[in-house]
């Protein structure tokens, strides 16, 4: 059976409600959030206001020359390093992705 990802991809202003909203829930289910963005500046920017509205010991930031709180529910990335991990998950090298909403 296929697995569904939901993907938090902002497309409209009005729709960074639900994104917040889906966030918390996948975090009540235990669940890993993970927000990727093409470019590293992009990144940084997100980690820091991701931090600010669910705090920063819940939020993360993996890019190619930093890699802050690793484990926190919410991951910010470049799509580089999420490309990477599926990578490795997919040659067996790490955990399987059961647990992420993307």
């Amino acid at each position: 059976m296929a697995r569904r990802w939901p993907v938090l991809a902002r497309r409209w202003p009005d729709e960074w409600a639900e994104k917040k909203e889906a966030a918390r829930r996948a975090m009540d289910e235990n669940r890993t959030v993970i927000y990727t963005s093409p470019l590293k500046a992009l990144s940084n920017t997100k980690f820091t206001e991701f931090s600010k509205i669910f705090g920063s010991d819940r939020v993360g930031i993996l890019t190619g020359d930093r890699q802050d709180n690793s484990q926190a529910p919410i991951l910010i990335m470049t799509t580089e390093i999420l490309r990477n991990l599926l990578y490795d998950a997919a040659s067996g090298d790490i955990v399987p992705l059961d647990n992420y909403v993307v």
